[in-house]
């Protein structure tokens, strides 16, 4: 009797594990299956279901170099339609696990695509600002459906740390281009050549130190960085123009050529010979480079003095 108590309270206890596998297996399923569904698991999937997930398989297909946000925004319009028709499953609770399930494998298909994408661009030597633009507001619209510190995550953190490093460089190629700014030509004003030395000494270090891995690609960034010297010389020679061409006729608001001189025409020549003696240390040009620039300048300025000279006072 002893041996049949010991055999009914194992057996029961057998059934108790399998019972509480079973449960707790069921509860797995359940919590899992809460928003989504296994799209693999289905047997026989809806028509619509297939259609759309040919549609997402046609985006890893996609060439690398023609972006696909078009298509991607066309799928997702497929799957919000056939869900609110309910093709997607064969009731309300499937219809919806089936539509969460198509919406995750179409973002994740999509944001591995759109990274290849990305780095398609930034592996070519020139990177088109509408390109840079259109990931950077695309990556601004899919972050929200990124894993937090899943890969895709890690990919837009490279991918944001390359145009952030881009736009800091082609933000200074740009302040060379404008500099002398906020200008307002007073003849005892001259352009700040302290400032052009920091700013050819960063073009320096930018080419040394930041154009790597795939920003080296980009051959306008390192060509207009060996160019931001030369750039800024034809600044300098062009603030110089200006100021001569903004005093050409000066002389009319004076009484007399002397006193039109001393105050306009002197200060003017004063600034050109300044320039002739700072300009090849400063921006590193030849010597001719240099020679034909003052050679037009003197000429301007002397022809605005002899234009003073012959003048009429009252």
């Amino acid at each position: 009797m002893n041996k049949i108590l010991v055999t009914a309270v194992t057996a029961a206890v057998v059934i108790a594990v399998i019972l509480a596998i079973g449960f707790f297996v069921n509860m797995n399923l359940s919590s899992e299956d809460d928003g989504e569904i296994a799209l693999s698991t289905l047997s026989a999937p809806p028509p619509a279901v297939e259609r759309i997930k040919a549609s997402i398989d046609s985006l890893r297909l996609f060439p690398v170099d023609v972006f696909c946000s078009d298509t991607y925004v066309t799928i997702k319009s497929y799957i919000d339609d056939d869900y609110e028709q309910r093709a997607l499953g064969k009731d309300g609770s499937e219809n919806e696990q089936i539509k969460n399930s198509l919406t995750l494998l179409l973002n994740e298909v999509y944001i591995s695509k759109f990274c290849e994408q990305a780095y398609d661009v930034f592996g070519k030597n020139e990177w088109k600002q509408d390109d840079l633009s259109f990931i950077s507001s695309e990556m601004k619209k899919l972050k929200p459906l990124l894993e937090e510190k899943g890969d895709a995550e890690k990919e837009f953190e490279k991918i944001s740390s390359i145009l952030v490093r881009y736009n800091t460089i082609n933000d200074f190629i740009v302040s060379c281009q404008t500099f002398p700014a906020n200008v307002k030509y007073e003849l005892d004003e001259r352009v700040p050549l302290d400032s052009v030395k920091t700013l050819i000494q960063m073009s320096n270090d930018f080419l040394k130190n930041d154009l790597v891995d795939y920003l080296k690609n980009c051959t306008r960034l390192s060509n207009q960085l060996k160019q931001a010297p030369n750039v800024l010389f034809n600044n300098h020679v062009k603030y110089i123009n200006t100021k001569l061409d903004k005093n050409r006729d000066g002389y009319r608001k004076f009484t007399s050529q002397r006193e039109f001189f001393e105050k306009v025409q002197q200060k003017l020549r004063n600034e050109i010979t300044a320039f002739e003696s700072e300009a090849e240390a400063a921006y590193g040009v030849s010597q001719s480079v240099l020679s034909g620039n003052i050679d037009k300048l003197r000429e301007k300025e002397k022809e605005i003095g002899n234009n003073a000279f012959n003048h009429e006072y009252n």
